[in-house]
């Protein structure tokens, strides 16, 4: 059997045809739910169901944005706010992260903080301006009777400081003893923990949010790569207007109700704002405008397209291309199609008289 194919543009069936009518549309990716609508293969194996393009990603590769237009975009072993999967962002404590064969990794320490265990997950675990077993750098002890002062032994706090243990410290600036010893500001998804004026700040971690505003117990609670509520950025809702609200590498992309769709690319704002069951713009799928034809106007019904006659004309001759072509005041179609006046009569109004 020969592979249907899209018709060339002007031939009785042309892209504007509606889906229904062309069932091949549902599954080829050259042609998917309308002519010359080319599922993306870039990193993976595309497919096309239900007339919608679909992907299947590579080993290491990620559809982290949810946009089947440019693939499988993300290379999951090296992308820090996509490491080893969508969505899944490095955040280590008084670091910035990087993402290595999918892993997280320590790229860098914050300012006065080291990797003194080399491990990755718990960052740069060690304050070496106050710890007196890594005063200055990793494994440097003070001697007994000594304190670790601004990465330095000590035999009393200087002045503005105050012991916290082992440690001087300045409660006014320091993040894990912020505003009074042991008070310390929360390194969940931190990447630069900070202390002023005895209130914890910082910068959150890429992809996460802090959106209630209490970075000392939970820091940036929230991940703004995956959170619905909170896609992108705190605040930043997914739409649940006809669409299953979703986010994926802080963009939204939930799946869209039966029957309507997202054509204006913005499940954030309205959702899947189209019902494309009868929509004359976007009948049965978004762009699938259904054309106008003479004397009616332009129907959607069951997101397949149609027309309805303007009062006066009717389609005579059943065929839709020359719409509504004949006028009913004629003595051949006097007030509808095929009723004729008798020889010597007129048509006015729809009715035969003499």
């Amino acid at each position: 059997m020969t592979t249907p194919t899209c018709p060339p543009t002007g031939t009785t069936a042309t892209a504007t045809t509606p889906t229904a009518a062309r069932p091949f549309q549902l599954t080829d990716p050259l042609n998917c739910g309308a002519c010359g609508n080319v599922c993306s293969q870039t990193g993976g194996t595309r497919s096309c169901v239900g007339g919608a393009c679909r992907i299947a990603c590579a080993a290491g590769l990620g559809d982290c944005d949810g946009a089947v237009t440019n693939g499988c975009e993300t290379n999951l072993n090296v992308s820090a706010t996509n490491c080893g999967a969508c969505g899944r962002a490095c955040s280590l404590a008084n670091a910035t992260a990087g993402c290595a064969s999918g892993a997280c990794t320590v790229a860098s320490c914050n300012t006065g903080f080291a990797n003194c265990n080399g491990m990755a997950s718990d960052g740069c675990e060690v304050n070496t301006r106050n710890d007196n077993n890594h005063c200055g750098v990793c494994g440097n002890v003070c001697p007994g009777g000594q304190r670790c002062s601004a990465g330095v032994c000590v035999s009393t706090c200087p002045s503005g400081q105050v012991a916290c243990g082992s440690s001087c410290v300045t409660t006014a600036t320091d993040p894990d003893h912020c505003g009074g010893c042991s008070m310390a500001c929360s390194n969940n998804n931190v990447a630069a923990r900070a202390c002023a004026a005895s209130a914890c700040s910082g910068v959150c971690s890429p992809g996460f949010g802090d959106c209630n505003a209490n970075l000392r117990s939970d820091g940036c609670e929230v991940n703004t790569q995956t959170n619905a509520a909170h896609c992108g950025g705190c605040g930043m809702a997914c739409s649940t207007s006809h669409v299953t609200a979703a986010c994926s590498g802080g963009v939204c992309n939930g799946a869209c109700a039966a029957g309507y769709a997202d054509c204006n690319d913005d499940k954030r704002g309205d959702g899947c704002e189209v019902d494309t069951r009868v929509s004359v713009a976007n009948c049965g799928g978004c762009g699938n405008v259904c054309p106008a034809r003479a004397h009616a106007t332009a129907t959607c019904v069951a997101s397949a397209c149609g027309f309805v006659c303007d009062f006066g004309f009717d389609d005579c001759n059943g065929l839709a291309s020359d719409g509504c072509e004949a006028a009913l005041n004629t003595r051949f179609n006097c007030g509808a199609c095929g009723e004729r006046c008798e020889p010597g009569q007129t048509c006015t109004e729809g009715f035969c008289a003499l």
